[in-house]
């Protein structure tokens, strides 16, 4: 099957006819015909079989002037889904994003959903209403655990009147109730918090049925103290309403099963492991900003795949603090499955072998969810483990294992290091007596098979030149996985980074045969450009290195085909922009498109600052996509770095890749709203974090 940019789509034997705002396209035989909106015409007579979609996308541009790339891959995916293209079985669909290699729980979003609504505002927000009913929320909470006894946490909620059927069907029933409660103080909470709250539904997950609200609109807000306020609220808020229903009506039964009940929801809602509560409240701690900010646009993913000790410094003290959180949680969750497996089990067993079919099913039932459930918190918190004590362990192990396996190389030939590294593109810009110091003060080492030359979560302080040999390349997942990313030959580069910033590796790169190396120490290339006549060379040596850290990193871009990248590269262009310099206007015509390198930017709304975006970010895409001036206006918050993107070069790289340009299609869909929402809101209802 071809990818979808290749694929050349040739239409059934017919007749385009336009009508009004749509366009119809009658097949003669057999008699079919597909309506499409009148935008899709040119896409209809362009699709001959001659032209590939990435083809027919460059020449949408040149005709209008802009492309909808949402509109035109599903205008293609229905005409293939209808039978309309004659070599629709060729057409390879958009893949979707791999799954979260961390998530290994059940999964507890909806497979069933009736929308109610997409959309509520509130013209004026409450910030102070939000903090007196979250916080009142929060104490009523810590009160209502002090109606738990200590006996209760035996899970009496398993075995109700002596019934694992009626146990199922309270649990069922009193869930669901208590799933809509807290639902409907998500969506004031937003309301009082954003102004806005977003996709209302009814939802059925496998075992409740209940309404439900999106957590969209809270990515709006950046002042951490509210996000955390707002999740802690939610998480106990099961605990209140279960309280607030005896305390109003005392003599109802099964008082200490529905705060068990209760309890159950809680630890669910804050499992560490998979999207939940606290997963998104980790998020929000997370410093990629930008990121978080587009959440509501990637794939969600439990907080673990996000980030990495053993690659970012910032991550680490995140992770630490995460993984207190997630042992605590473990031990939770390990105590009352246990202690619930050891006092109900011989009443399982029991009703398994004696009890009428349908005690029986009930019973099997939740034997399977016990012990997958208490199996899944052992894989988890064993990842957790692996990645704070074993990997690090490891690193320092192999670290030691390498210096008594290396040895330096003297027989080399000089000139033959020279003429490699003067053929090597990123080291075009300097001189033969530039590169002769660099290399008088660089080792040339030989790696035996098996040895790691560069390990990943170690410092990075060289830059590398593989003179002989193969290396592979591999990456180590924190949960023990190793994945194969590829191999490196002569004259491989690797390491560059260093050049700039000493950051832990992400990767490791292994001697598959005996390999010869030139080790270059980062910090000698720095000191020659403070003190030689090389700055500019240096500037342009390290600028290249940024462009290429930025696709190799950015969550955004990291998965771009070579030639895409190649294409950004060639057509980009660097500037750099000093503390509190404009970048972009408000109201200009808007003819680039910008890549931050490094440094951060702020978003501002008639002078109001409403955003930040960091490294690894991008802005720009609203003027060119929609067409508009610029929405907002851009300043440097530091000294930062872009890649500046002409108008051309932007749309002929989107038409390189299907999966990049819907993408950033979606995200300048997501902030249009956000700056049309801001518009429309009164300047003296704009919340702390925003105004």
């Amino acid at each position: 099957m071809q990818s979808f940019e290749n694929f050349r789509p040739r239409l059934k034997a017919g007749q385009v006819i336009p009508q009004g705002d749509k366009v119809v396209f009658e097949t003669s035989s057999p008699f079919d015909q597909i309506v499409l909106p009148i935008e899709n015409l040119d896409l209809l007579l362009l699709c001959d079989g001659k032209r590939s979609l990435r083809e027919i996308i460059e020449e949408l541009y040149r005709r209008q002037g802009s492309v909808h790339f949402r509109a035109t891959y599903k205008a293609v995916m229905l005409l293939r889904e209808r039978g309309f293209l004659q070599n629709g079985h060729q057409l390879k669909p958009v893949e979707q994003e791999r799954p979260d290699s961390w998530n290994f729980n059940f999964k507890l979003k909806p497979i069933w959903q009736v929308f109610l609504g997409k959309r509520i505002f509130n013209d004026r927000i409450s910030p102070g209403l939000f903090y007196l009913v979250s916080m009142a929320t929060i104490v009523l909470a810590i009160l209502a655990l002090g109606e738990i006894s200590f006996d209760s946490l035996s899970l009496k909620l398993l075995h109700v009147d002596d019934s694992f059927v009626r146990s199922l069907v309270l649990f069922v029933v009193s869930g669901s109730i208590l799933m809509s409660l807290k639902n409907f103080l998500k969506l004031f909470l937003l309301l009082f918090l954003t102004g806005r709250a977003y996709n209302f539904s009814l939802a059925f997950n496998g075992a409740f049925f209940y309404f439900r609200t999106g957590s969209e609109s809270l990515f709006l807000i950046s002042n951490k103290l509210y996000v955390t306020i707002f999740h802690l609220s939610v998480a106990l808020s099961y605990f209140v309403f279960s309280a607030v229903f005896y305390w109003l009506f005392p003599d109802a039964p099964y008082k200490e099963v529905l705060f068990m009940i209760s309890a159950v929801l809680a630890i669910v809602d804050l499992d560490p492991f998979r999207p939940s509560e606290l997963s998104q409240f980790f998020r929000a701690l997370y410093e990629d900003e930008n990121l978080v900010r587009l959440t509501a646009y990637l794939k969600t993913r439990s907080f673990l795949s996000l980030i990495s000790p053993s690659e970012r410094q910032s991550d680490t003290g995140l992770y630490f603090m995460y993984s207190h959180v997630a042992i605590v949680w473990s031990v939770i969750s390990f105590y009352l499955l246990g202690g619930s497996l050891a006092k109900e089990a011989r009443g399982l067993f029991d009703t398994i072998a004696k009890a009428d079919m349908d005690e029986q099913l009930a019973a099997m039932g939740i034997l399977f969810v016990l012990v997958s459930c208490f199996a899944m918190v052992f894989v988890n918190l064993g990842q957790v483990v692996m990645a704070n004590i074993v990997m690090p362990a490891q690193r320092r192990l192999r670290s030691y294992a390498r210096k008594r396996k290396v040895r330096t190389v003297n027989d080399f030939q000089y000139n033959e290091v020279m003429t490699i590294l003067e053929h090597l593109p990123l080291f075009t810009a300097f001189n033969n007596e530039f590169l002769s110091m660099i290399v008088s003060k660089s080792e040339i080492i030989k790696y035996p098979v098996g040895t790691p030359v560069v390990i990943q979560g170690n410092m990075g302080r060289s830059l590398y030149v593989l003179l002989d040999g193969i290396l592979d390349v591999e990456k180590r997942i924190d949960g023990g996985q190793v994945n194969h990313l590829g191999e490196l030959h002569p004259s491989a580069i690797f390491g560059e980074v260093a050049v700039i910033e000493e950051k832990p590796r992400t990767a490791d790169v292994v001697a598959q045969t005996d390999a010869i190396v030139l080790v270059i120490p980062a910090h000698v290339i720095r000191q020659m450009a403070r003190d030689s006549q090389y700055v500019r060379e240096i500037d342009d040596f390290q600028n290249l290195i940024m462009v290429n850290q930025f696709f190799s990193s950015a969550p955004e871009f990291r998965d771009l085909p070579t030639e895409v990248v190649q294409l950004f590269m060639a057509r980009g262009k660097i500037e750099i922009y000093g503390p509190q310099q404009t970048i972009i206007r408000q109201g200009a015509r808007g003819d680039s498109f910008y890549m931050t390198l490094r440094g951060a930017v702020d978003v501002l709304i008639n002078d109001h600052p409403v955003a930040r975006i960091k490294q690894g970010g991008f802005f720009g895409e609203i003027a060119l996509i929609a067409d508009v001036p610029r929405t907002a206006t851009i300043t440097a918050r530091e000294r930062t770095v872009v890649l500046k993107i002409g108008a051309d070069a932007f749309w002929e790289t989107l038409s390189q890749d299907i999966r990049m340009a819907l993408f950033i299609e979606s995200v300048g869909q997501m902030r249009i709203q956000e700056d049309i929402d801001f518009y429309h809101q009164p300047v003296a209802a704009l919340p702390p974090s925003v105004a």
